[in-house]
């Protein structure tokens, strides 16, 4: 069996300074002087089938307990795994070394509530309750320029994206565009508001970047959102880490159908954003999540239920590629949690904390003590990620 051991390098890149890493809002363009990293979060929402995602082809005993839910097309990657078939875009990423799959993984949550799971993957702490703010806004909230780096992308802002430092939200709309000058006139009236004196202005810049831009009817949703991610991540002056959601992951029925439909739209939607942010793909990293997977045994309905160990996908221009970390467990009975579920054997914080760490240039103190409190990296792994020049 595979055996790729975790290593999280604390090496140090240069820091940039907010003032040459973003551009003013307002469309001043400031050249960057330094590293200007992107980093994407894209949680799949309802528990995705890691077994399907990237099925362990390589295990006799897939076939045999999967039965008609290990019968879909896959990609080869290192020979013992494989991708879904649905994805031939993250497919070319893997051959350009700009792939790394992660499996029987799971945050420390050991349940099957999802409302409990999305807290945990998005609080980075170890239990569901405990914390109003996320990791990702708590990395914001430490760097002086957080108003115009972070980005929430969708129609409410998640728990990974909430807390002290201040975050855009933008979502598509169909609707009119209100006219700029209403929020000008408003300003000055709610300046004494201690929210809406800061949301204002912010709601305003962020109307002026994304000004245009809605949902494309003739496309898949994720496709569509993430072209437009692209596009806002690749402005001098656009965001530099990013939160969005994918639904529709909770398959307890018709697996094949479904995950072959959101696999090609999410797949779609990464070649989008990979032409959509040109050169700045070579500074960008994607990070691929859910909050848990799926059972090893089908249900009766064709799809299977809430389960604990899963599968993670990084990847991007930035991403030293091409390999599984995997301390795989095997699927039969004696090697699953209570017979059911698929055993972790990794923590996905291990990932969280890389990236924190060897990609957004965060000190080991900053992660252990804020970002991930209390959290120490059990499994290390050879660098995965490229110095961003």
């Amino acid at each position: 069996m595979p055996d790729r051991r975790f290593d999280i390098s604390r090496r140090r890149l240069l820091k940039f300074s907010g003032a040459s890493a973003l551009a003013s809002i307002s469309g001043r363009s400031l050249a960057t002087t330094g590293p200007d990293p992107r980093f994407l979060m894209i949680i799949l929402r309802g528990g995705a089938d890691g077994l399907s995602m990237l099925p362990p082809t390589g295990d006799p005993d897939l076939a045999d307990i999967r039965g008609r839910l290990s019968a879909f097309p896959t990609l080869p990657l290192d020979g013992f795994f494989s991708l879904h078939g649905a994805m031939p875009t993250i497919g070319e990423l893997w051959k350009q070394q700009q792939l790394i799959g992660f499996h029987a993984i799971s945050t420390p949550y050991q349940d099957r509530s999802h409302f409990d799971a999305q807290n945990v993957l998005e609080s980075g702490l170890a239990r569901p309750d405990g914390s109003a703010d996320g990791w990702l806004n708590r990395a914001l909230a430490l760097r002086p320029d957080s108003a115009r780096r972070g980005l929430s992308v969708g129609a409410g802002t998640p728990l990974i994206m909430r807390g002290a430092a201040p975050v855009g939200s933008w979502a598509p709309s169909q609707l009119p565009v209100a006219d700029p000058t209403l929020v000008d006139r408003l300003v000055p009236l709610w300046a004494n508001d201690p929210l809406l004196a800061r949301m204002l202005p912010q709601g305003r810049e962020l109307q002026a970047m994304t000004g245009g831009m809605g949902g494309d009817p003739n496309s898949g949703r994720m496709a569509g959102l993430l072209e437009q991610v692209g596009q806002l991540m690749a402005r001098a002056d656009g965001p530099r880490i990013v939160a969005m959601d994918s639904d529709g992951w909770d398959m307890h029925g018709t697996l094949l159908f479904h995950m072959n439909r959101l696999s090609a739209d999410l797949d779609q939607g990464i070649a989008r954003l990979r032409a959509k942010l040109g050169d700045a793909w070579s500074q960008t990293v994607v990070l691929i999540a859910s909050e848990f997977g799926r059972t090893v045994e089908p249900n009766g309905t064709g799809g299977s239920d809430h389960g604990i160990g899963g599968s993670a996908l990084l990847l991007g221009g930035a991403v030293r590629g091409g390999r599984m970390i995997a301390d795989w467990p095997g699927l039969r009975p004696a090697d699953r949690v209570a017979a059911r579920d698929l055993r972790p054997t990794r923590d996905l914080r291990d990932v969280f904390a890389a990236a924190l760490a060897d990609h957004l240039s965060y000190s080991p103190t900053e992660i252990s003590e804020t970002i991930l409190p209390g959290f120490a990296a059990a499994n290390r792994t050879p660098e995965m990620f490229h110095r961003t020049l």
